[in-house]
């Protein structure tokens, strides 16, 4: 027996245009929902990370 579950994906229509800049949490308000992020406590800020370049020196010297 073949029990292999799977879903399917569905696709835009063909006539569908994906236009920039829409507001996600505006179309949840239009609805009536409120988006999950305003419940949450912001992120605390992220530290700088600081790199330290090493300058590696190759001597030429052929190691076989």
């Amino acid at each position: 027996m073949n029990t292999v579950p799977y879903s399917k994906i569905s696709y835009p229509p063909k006539d569908f245009v994906w236009k920039s800049g829409s507001d996600v949490q505006s179309l949840w308000r239009k609805h009536g929902w409120v988006p999950p992020s305003e419940s949450m406590t912001p992120p605390p800020p992220e530290k700088p990370v600081v790199f330290e370049a090493k300058v590696l020196r190759y001597s030429g010297r052929v190691v076989e």
